[in-house]
Parts: structure tokens; sequence; C-alpha cells
């Protein structure tokens, strides 16, 4: 066998070992647009609970909700959000699978995926309204974007080992965010939004 023959049998056989372990069809696309929809969702929601950005330091206390008006509002859009989110994911990562020749499966590697990143989310989302219920919201905002930046470290054993690093970023700000008081509105901004942006264009730039 010739060395280049002996090379590109290497090659298939690491895409085969890849393909069986590792979803590798996550677009980068989709994290930028996901970016992008966090920071208009925050906007709105800044507005929604009462936010002015004409004011000396706007983002102070910018996620008091002063009715339950409000609070359902805020509910709606996150959910939105989510859902949005979701279906640009699939829509994008499908795109590209067929532009590599494949398709996307639900089999044995995206169900330990889906597990990865939705076990911690549901943690956090059941911390969250407990401690919002007790009247303890204060860290809401960090804790969603700790419990958050675990599930993408989760996946990452699943799909680009790389994400991992938007995972730590995610969790770092969220640590930072607990130390802080009243800026919420600014690292989730960043972490759901700049950060996501940022990791979309390496993404797409690496793993075209």
């Amino acid at each position: 066998m010739r060395k280049d023959e002996a090379i590109e049998t290497i090659d298939s056989i690491k895409k085969m070992m890849e393909s069986s372990t590792r979803i590798m069809s996550l677009s980068g696309a989709s994290a930028i647009a996901v970016g992008i929809y966090a920071l208009v969702a925050v906007t709105i929601g800044y507005l929604s609970a009462g936010g002015d950005f004409s004011n000396d330091n706007p983002f102070v206390s910018s996620l008091i909700v002063f009715s339950r008006h409000k609070l359902a509002v805020l509910i709606l859009l996150a959910a939105l959000l989510i859902v949005v989110c979701i279906a640009t994911v699939i829509a994008m990562s499908a795109r590209k699978a067929r532009a590599r020749g494949e398709r996307l499966r639900f089999d044995r590697v995206s169900r330990r995926l889906l597990g990865s990143f939705f076990m911690p989310l549901t943690v956090g989302a059941a911390l969250c309204i407990i401690l919002y219920a007790g009247g303890h919201w204060g860290l809401t905002s960090s804790i969603m974007l700790i419990f958050y930046g675990l599930s993408l470290v989760g996946i990452s054993h699943y799909t680009y080992s790389d994400s991992r690093y938007l995972g730590y970023a995610e969790i770092i700000l969220g640590l930072i965010d607990a130390a802080a008081d009243g800026y919420a509105i600014i690292f989730w901004a960043i972490g759901f939004g700049v950060f996501h942006i940022i990791y979309g264009i390496y993404s797409a730039v690496r793993h075209r």
C-alpha cells in the first residue's frame, strides 16, 4: 500500500470513529444566531421589566419585576427564546449535515448529548424556581449562567470538544455575577449574547 493510500485509509477510519461517537454537524452559524436572539431578548426583557436606558445607571436593579403581568411577559419571552434557539440549532445543523453528505440521526450519541445538555439545565431551573418561590431570587442570573456552562461542558464529550471553553467562560461569568449586585442584565447579555457570537465565529471558521 502506498503512503498516500495509507493516509487516506487512516483519515477514513478517523472520520468513522468520530461519526460513531460525536455529532460533528453543529453549526457555528447557529451559535451566532442564538447570540443575536439572546441580545434582542435581553433588551426586550429589560424594557418589559421596567428598565430605562435613559437613567444615569440604567442596568442597576434591571431585573426587578413590578407586577405579575410583567413576570408573565418575561416567562413567555424566555420560553419563546428557548424554542426559537432549539429550532434554529436543529435547522442549521441539519443543513450542515446535508452539506457533508450526512443527516441528523436520533441515535445513541444524540440521546447522550441531549441528556448531558438538559440535565444540568433542568436542575438549574428547578433551583431557580425554589429560590424565587422563597423570595431569594438575587442569584437567579448567576445560577442560569453556571448551570448553562455545565451543560456546555457536558456536551463537549459528544460534539466539538472546544465547546467546553464556552462552557468554562459561562461558569466563570456566572461566578463573577454572583459576586456583583444589580448588573445581571449585563452578565446575561455578555454570557448568552456576546460569548455565543464570539464562539460561533470561531467555530464557523475552524469547523467548516
